[in-house]
């Protein structure tokens, strides 16, 4: 029987988990190299930035190894920021439709150059200062839409890496919303939270209204549920923690 408490109850745990959990590497890549890089936020901070901002458009594992592919393509000494901004925007441009790094390779090289001049402008060279001062959370997602090309959507998921995962200390987590993909969608539908048809920004305030203090608190056991069981298609109801209060809309 369809029960919505057991089903809320049960996504805020396990992302309370995740919360409280120790700090693991993220598999941005599957590239054992690439990923201790980008997991390295202490000392590449603009790694981590870049690839975040690569992150659209194309497979997620590709955009996220863009910058280190970058700096190789670019014939670069070190991973440094200091190496990094010694890349012309010609330069960057070249590197990247020339080795086709991205299926928009002019505007993300632009992208690329430039978010690497607002860190050396705004941040004295420094990514890390953009969240190592105990921001809100409203700030540092604003913070992020300060650079070029900044989506709503590519902040938060960036601001919940932050958090959830890198550990980063935030003086609240209330703006740092779910980002509304596919797998966090096809959970919000199939336990009922909302209809086949609904936009993102419903799926965003149905979050707010279910966890106020930190919207963000499912985005990790939806994504979770969705790619181990709760599959597109073929789901596999009989091992889904949440099968007995499902709606079953697929």
């Amino acid at each position: 029987m369809y029960n919505r408490t057991n089903v809320i109850s049960y996504l805020i745990q396990n992302g309370r988990d995740r919360l409280t959990d120790s700090r693991k590497n993220i598999d941005f890549t599957g590239v054992e190299e690439v990923d201790s890089i980008l997991n390295d936020i202490e000392n590449y901070p603009h790694i981590f930035l870049l690839g975040a901002q690569m992150d659209r458009g194309i497979e997620s594992k590709v955009a996220w190894e863009i910058p280190y592919r970058a700096h190789q393509f670019a014939g670069l000494k070190d991973l440094g920021f200091a190496e990094f901004r010694k890349a012309s925007i010609e330069d960057l441009v070249k590197v990247f439709i020339g080795n086709n790094l991205h299926r928009y390779p002019a505007k993300m090289a632009r992208i690329f150059y430039n978010t690497l001049g607002h860190i050396e402008s705004a941040y004295e060279g420094n990514a890390s200062q953009i969240w190592n001062d105990e921001p809100s959370s409203a700030a540092l997602i604003k913070r992020f839409l300060q650079f070029d090309g900044m989506s709503v959507r590519t902040a938060s998921k960036a601001a919940n890496m932050l958090f959830r995962d890198f550990k980063v200390k935030l003086s609240d987590s209330s703006s740092l919303d779910v980002t509304p993909d596919f797998y966090v969608r096809r959970i919000f539908r199939r336990t009922g939270f909302i209809n086949r048809n609904a936009s993102d920004e419903e799926l965003i305030y149905c979050a707010r209204e279910l966890h106020l203090r930190y919207p963000g608190i499912f985005e990790s056991p939806c994504e979770e549920i969705a790619d181990t069981v709760c599959k597109s298609e073929k789901p596999v109801c009989r091992e889904c923690p949440l099968s007995a209060s499902c709606m079953q809309l697929y």
